[in-house]
């Protein structure tokens, strides 16, 4: 009988006993991934001797789309159960050589019965409970690894969960905190604190959120220094921050009565301070730099968001003075905090960044002065010289034009002392543009003479040529460029204002659809 043969009658009769048939002679076994194995004679024909390992009792299941397969769907015409590229190791009946299985527990009936678990063993329920350890989270058990449960709304004929009234809250509230208080390992109770707080913030229970941040605050200082205690006080700075967040937004809510509102603004200074006070317990001085400098900004974005709301309620009359006059001392007040902290920054990379942007925020508030004093605490000229600059732009678009100048000239002084030729290339570009933003041409053509070489100036001066010719100031243009300009370049920059004014006349055509005309002069 052949083996197809044989296989064949073994799919409608499957063996139910095992039965050895042994016969001497040398022979080459052939895995062919139903529980059989086929040995053939090398030297001489030999009759086809089978033996069934597994009695087959279960329909076979298999990854793939054949049987004994490597379970990608993907098999061989070269062999049953083959990988693909007809050639078996024999580590298995029917396996690819890996000792892996497509199904999973490695029960497929090619699985020989000395790799079969005992009758009483259960296999697939985790770690042994002697070696589990509860201390460390980083080893989970394996029967912790399961489905996904389902999360989302409820499903039809689920049960709702009950609503909690404001005492039942209140009372759950304190149970966690209690149960958190409790916890005899330190770094598991500050855990434990900041997820509180994040959870009271999310429902928006302020007040118990700050009991939460303060307490775990107490603990993560007691920690001994080490990554894990740098990695509680990195979490518990961010939970600060979203817990100033909400008190600032709080303290500006239309439903918030006027009495409260300083008071919300009073908390947040605090877990500000607190903050900053856990930021510089980090031990890693790049870490300990990013988020105290973290902390400050927040304060200025907060500071910049209140101010908004300030303009919001001034418009709609819903501010008395005394009000208005209590928000211009908090805003001051704030600013003047946001650059205390930034000043303790030990890095100055990230001090000098947080010092740009405190300062765009203080000018959008219109705290100019506070804009100014985070401008110039800036060390490094480039920087300091870009930061001015910006400031100096928000100063002439907010109508105070005399002291936006002497901003202005005061950058370029500051950029005219940057050592670096490119850096001071990039410094003078940005200068230029925002005076040509501005409508500032003469003082963009003073600007140019940052540049050192000759090309970078012209391509500068084009730039200004180009965009004075766009705002219909063309004649004006060539006016400076036949005075101030060498013969030999002027027709560069006259093409500059060429182009400059036919961008123009395509504006005017595209917004309102006429071509302005020139009228000839008479003769």
């Amino acid at each position: 009988m052949d083996a197809f043969g044989f296989l064949r009658k073994s799919e409608l009769e499957p063996v139910k006993d095992f039965k050895v048939i042994k016969k001497k002679s040398r022979s080459i076994p052939v895995s062919f991934g139903l529980g059989l194995v086929l040995c053939i004679g090398a030297a001489e024909s030999q009759s086809v001797l089978a033996q069934t390992l597994v009695p087959s009792a279960q329909p076979y299941t298999s990854g793939g789309a054949s049987f004994g397969g490597t379970g990608t769907g993907n098999e061989s015409s070269f062999g049953i159960g083959g990988t693909g590229t007809g050639v078996e190791s024999g580590a298995g009946l029917g396996t690819t050589g890996t000792g892996m299985e497509s199904n999973s527990a490695g029960l497929s009936e090619g699985t020989p019965a000395f790799m079969r678990p005992l009758p009483n063993e259960v296999i697939g329920q985790g770690m042994p409970e002697d070696m589990r350890s509860g201390d460390n989270p980083a080893l989970i058990p394996y029967d912790f690894i399961g489905p996904p449960k389902f999360v989302g709304p409820p499903r039809a004929g689920d049960r709702e969960a009950p609503e909690l009234n404001p005492e039942q809250a209140k009372m759950l509230s304190e149970q966690l905190f209690n149960n958190a208080i409790r916890l005899s390992n330190p770094e598991v109770r500050v855990r434990a604190l900041d997820r509180l707080a994040r959870s009271e913030i999310f429902g928006n229970k302020l007040e118990e959120a700050i009991r939460s941040v303060d307490a775990a605050a107490t603990n993560a200082v007691a920690l001994p220094n080490s990554t894990i205690k740098n990695v509680r006080l990195v979490s518990l700075v961010t939970t600060s921050t979203n817990l100033t967040d909400a008190l600032i937004r709080e303290s500006v809510d239309r439903n918030t009565p006027a009495g409260d509102r300083k008071l919300w603004i009073d908390r947040a200074i605090k877990v500000w301070r607190q903050a900053a006070d856990l930021s510089s317990a980090i031990s890693n001085n790049d870490l300990r730099s990013e988020m105290m400098a973290r902390v400050s900004f927040d304060i200025s974005e907060d500071s910049q968001a209140i101010a908004a709301k300030i303009d919001e309620y001034i418009q709609t009359n819903d501010l008395d003075t005394d009000q208005m006059k209590r928000y211009e001392d908090t805003l001051d007040e704030l600013f003047d905090i946001a650059l205390e902290i930034n000043e303790r920054v030990p890095m100055s990379v990230w001090r000098n960044e947080t010092a740009q942007k405190i300062a765009i925020k203080s000018a959008l508030a219109l705290r100019f002065d506070r804009a100014l004093r985070a401008a110039r605490s800036i060390r490094q000229n480039a920087p300091r010289a870009l930061t001015l600059a910006r400031v100096a732009e928000a100063l002439a678009r907010f109508n105070r034009k005399d002291e936006a100048t002497k901003i202005f000239i005061e950058a370029a002084q500051v950029a005219s002392a940057v050592q670096e030729a490119s850096v001071r290339q990039v410094v003078a570009g940005d200068l230029v543009d925002r005076l040509i933003a501005l409508g500032r041409f003469r003082d963009a053509r003073m600007a140019t003479y940052l540049y050192e070489d000759d090309d970078n100036r012209m391509k500068a001066l084009g730039a200004v040529a180009e965009n004075q010719a766009r705002r219909g100031l063309a004649h004006q243009a060539v006016t400076w460029i036949n005075a101030e300009i060498a013969p030999e370049q002027r027709s560069v920059l006259i093409k500059r204002v060429q182009d400059g004014t036919l961008q123009s006349l395509s504006s005017n055509v595209a917004n309102s659809g006429d071509v302005i005309m020139y009228e000839q002069p008479s003769r």
